[in-house]
This record gives C-alpha cells, structure tokens and sequence, in this order.
C-alpha cells in the first residue's frame, strides 16, 4: 500500500478568496483549469541526469544539495525518475521545477511516492495526500486561478529517502496580461493628426 503524504503547498493572502484547488484525476484539472491553453509531457526523449536539465515542455527540473547517487534528475524509459532525501546522503536535497511562463496548475501521474512534500511558489496551505490518492500510479494535480505561479519545489520530512517517478506532465498557462495603453498615446495620435491635416491644407 502506498503511504504517501504530499504537502502542496500555495500562497495565500489572508482574507482574500482563492481558488486553489488540489486535483486527483485529469478530467477534474481541466475542469478546474476552464479553457486555460495545457501543455503535456509526456517524456518520451531520455534526458541524462545532471543537477539541470530542461524537459521538452520547456520545464526547468534543478536538484539542489546532497549527492546524485543513483542518476537522480533524469529521463528515461518514458518516465522523470528522481529521488530527495532530507539528508542529502543518498540524493539531493530538493528539486525544483521552473515553468517555462507563469502557470495556473500542474499536474501528474506520481509513481512509487511515499512521503514527499510539494511547495508552490513558497506557500502556506498543506493536506495529506494519502487521504487523497492511494495505490502506486496516481494523478495528482495543483490549481489556483487566483495566484498563477511559475515554481513548483519537492522535498520530503519525516524519512531519509524517497524514489518516485513521474509521467505525463500537464500545465495550464496563465494568460498573458494585456499591456496597458498608455494615457498619452490617444494624445500623441490625436497630435501626429493635426500636423498631418495642416501639411494637407498647405
């Protein structure tokens, strides 16, 4: 049985209301997603380990501290491979996923987790997922609409290594924020016209 405790983690500010939502299945991510443009990867180009690498998704994955005993931070065979360990003896410390642009959510399928804790952009609210998800292959996913976000950090308490794998990576873009016209343009037009009438007249 899978004992697996998965803190995700979403800043949050104090009495305003938020959309963050923790996902079990890939049709309740794009629900919660809306019509938000995905990306999938679904890691079929092997990555050799190193302490960065970039998926084809354009996702940064870093490991940081520890060593890389067991060719942590990788690709291979269709699935990300990886391993943390809160010592560092054994793997690295943690890892971090950087986006490619900022995101709504993220999601996928976990294999062999067993106490893992996930951070989004250095948040606040945490659940159990071993209440959530059980068994060995489970998706899981994170959205807020609220507070889109471009970090996402595993790291794990409470025991000294955990393996896991990971395959079929979505996320949901946020979209772009349109730039603001700025207040002198109609001006500057409205300028550029009247000198070009009073060349006309001339």
């Amino acid at each position: 049985m899978l004992r697996a405790l998965l803190v995700i983690s979403a800043f949050v500010s104090p009495g305003v209301a938020q959309a963050a939502t923790v996902v079990t299945s890939l049709l309740a991510f794009n629900a919660a997603v809306g019509g938000a443009a995905t990306t999938t990867d679904p890691f079929d180009n092997n990555i050799a380990s190193a302490r960065a690498i970039t998926f084809d998704s354009g996702v940064v994955s870093t490991v940081f501290g520890g060593t890389m005993a067991f060719g942590d931070n990788n690709v291979s065979s269709g699935r990300f491979r990886s391993a943390v360990d809160n010592s560092g003896a054994q793997a690295p410390v943690s890892m971090t996923w950087t986006f490619p642009r900022l995101v709504l959510g993220f999601g996928a399928n976990f294999f062999g987790v067993q106490t893992l804790d996930v951070t989004v952009d250095g948040g606040v609210t945490y659940f159990d997922a071993n209440t959530e998800i059980g068994g060995d292959e489970v998706f899981l996913g994170f959205v807020d609409v609220d507070a889109p976000f471009s970090t996402v950090m595993f790291s794990i308490q409470g025991v000294s290594l955990d393996f896991f794998a990971v395959d079929n990576l979505v996320f949901a873009e946020a979209a772009s924020a349109e730039v603001p016209l700025p207040a002198s343009l109609p001006l500057l037009l409205a300028a550029l016209g009247g000198v070009a009438l009073i060349r006309r007249r001339r």
